[in-house]
């Protein structure tokens, strides 16, 4: 996965981003995960129009969660 996603100009820190929504009975489609909380490489957390727009993309969220699994 590429590692430098990029947000409002500042890269997202991949490591700190929390999931919630996770279902393991769901798998491997995790329809439900979403992204509650994370970080810019800064430390800055993203705002909510920012976790907003990550997980208006379902395919990042779900390659966000797959790597965080694995």
């Amino acid at each position: 996965m590429n590692t430098n996603i990029m947000i409002n100009g500042k890269l997202l820190d991949v490591n700190s981003v929390e999931f919630d929504g996770v279902d393991f009975k769901d798998y491997p489609d995790f329809s439900d995960v979403f992204v509650l909380s994370a970080a810019f490489v800064d430390g800055t957390l993203l705002n909510d129009d920012e976790i907003d727009f990550i997980n208006s993309n379902h395919d990042l969220v779900y390659t966000l969660f797959i790597n965080h699994l694995y």
